[in-house]
């Protein structure tokens, strides 16, 4: 009894260790690319940064907006009984994405599952499944409303040649993965019949109930489908707004500029997905494009900066926030209301 008793505590310095390195590596690789080939001096950054002044709070507090809309979409998709406390569910939220940011964007899903009572726990899964595919869906519709804005403004053959063939077949793709994930009742049906060719009938059974699910799910409940699809549209259009004011801060902001640093930040991120961290990824988006969005090499380089600095916080109020749920298991797996 008294090694189940200490079992969540040790779990718990287990998994504060396991992402303290990546946290750290996050940010000495951020730096050495950061301060690596290029001639931007401290002292610049530090007069980009002074611009802001106390003001640079408020880019270290805004992601708790996009993290609010994102955990209401996610929790739409939960029965009324069945939903965890709104205080509870933004907790699991953060913390899944602190998991995200560090491992391949899906180590901190299982948070989504953990943070529910055991029985709900089969809710929770096709709650999560359906999670990311409505996220993907307003991911698509995210890339094409800014890339329809900048194409808008800017004639397609004043961009970069890179560039211009980039919006191209990068919507092509999006476009078609957006449908895909939109005839979801297809992709289910797809994904049991491969598992039912596979081994492993505990866990077919188990896919094939979650597929059953998210089914259900889509044709029982479509508005609250297409609710999560608009909250998660504007969850991520909350970042372009967390682009323009920190912009707007350093005295670098035009609507085209944050338009394309967003456009650059979320195609970095998805392209980053496999690197940890997606360290060297996001920053390389960000100075490639800085020229385009008429933005000095020292302001790209200090908004880099604070974002990977804004990143490492929230990480670790992630970590925080994921010990409630571990420490809360009993021997048993159960998880406290």
């Amino acid at each position: 009894m008294k090694h189940a008793a200490t079992l969540p505590e040790n779990r718990f310095a287990r998994r504060m260790k396991s992402w303290a390195l990546p946290v750290l590596l996050v940010l000495a690789s951020s730096f050495v690319l950061l301060r690596s080939g290029s001639r931007v001096t401290w002292g610049e950054l530090a007069a980009e940064w002074s611009r802001g002044g106390p003001a640079l709070v408020l880019v270290f507090l805004a992601p708790a907006v996009g993290n609010a809309l994102h955990m209401f979409g996610w929790r739409l998709l939960f029965l009324a009984e069945q939903r965890p406390r709104l205080w509870r569910a933004y907790r699991a939220f953060v913390a899944a994405q602190a998991g995200n940011e560090i491992g391949l964007g899906v180590m901190g899903e299982p948070v989504k599952v953990v943070a529910l009572p055991r029985q709900h726990r089969d809710a929770a899964v096709a709650a999560l499944v359906m999670d990311n595919a409505t996220s993907a869906v307003a991911l698509v519709a995210f890339f094409a409303s800014l890339a329809a804005f900048v194409l808008a403004l800017s004639p397609h053959s004043s961009l970069p040649r890179q560039a211009a063939m980039a919006s191209v077949v990068g919507a092509a793709a999006l476009l078609g993965l957006g449908l895909a994930l939109w005839r979801g009742k297809r992709v289910a049906s797809w994904a049991s019949s491969f598992l039912r060719r596979g081994k492993g009938a505990h866990f077919r059974e188990r896919a094939r109930g979650t597929f059953a699910a998210c089914r259900r799910l889509l044709a029982e409940r479509p508005g609250a489908v297409a609710g999560a699809v608009t909250l998660h549209y504007l969850g991520k259009l909350w970042m372009l707004a967390e682009m323009l004011l920190v912009m707007h801060l350093l005295g670098c902001g035009s609507l085209r500029g944050g338009v394309l640093f967003s456009l650059a930040s979320a195609l970095g991120s998805l392209a980053g997905a496999p690197v940890p961290g997606q360290v060297g990824v996001l920053e390389a988006s960000l100075l490639s494009t800085s020229e385009a969005a008429g933005v000095s090499l020292a302001a790209a380089i200090a908004i880099a900066v604070l974002r990977r600095a804004r990143g490492a916080l929230w990480i670790l109020l992630g970590a925080l926030f994921s010990s409630a749920f571990w420490s809360a298991h009993d021997d048993r797996g159960e998880v406290q209301a």
